[in-house]
């Protein structure tokens, strides 16, 4: 596992390569997985389409990350229902 080695999401693949080839005395090495940028970017839109139907105003930072505000959508739809009919 690449993180008993200090790897961490997001890490530059060389200096994750170079952790794991120095804290394993060059024993273990990485496997990196090619991405697909274009799926991803296909797959991030169709997530912010769907959150969006629940707040129109839906902040999307980057690909993988938005703020909403699902309190309107909640009290409208969960009208009159108590804590245990949820």
């Amino acid at each position: 596992c690449a993180r008993r080695y200090g790897v961490r999401s997001a890490m530059a693949g060389w200096i994750g390569d170079k952790l794991v080839s120095e804290l394993s005395d060059g024993k273990e090495r990485l496997i990196h997985v090619p991405s697909n940028h274009a799926l991803y970017t296909e797959k991030a839109r169709i997530v912010r389409d769907i959150l969006s139907q629940y707040d129109p105003n839906m902040r999307a930072y980057s690909l993988d990350e938005a703020y909403l505000n699902i309190g309107p959508y909640v009290a409208l739809h969960l009208k009159g229902l108590s804590h245990q009919d949820i």
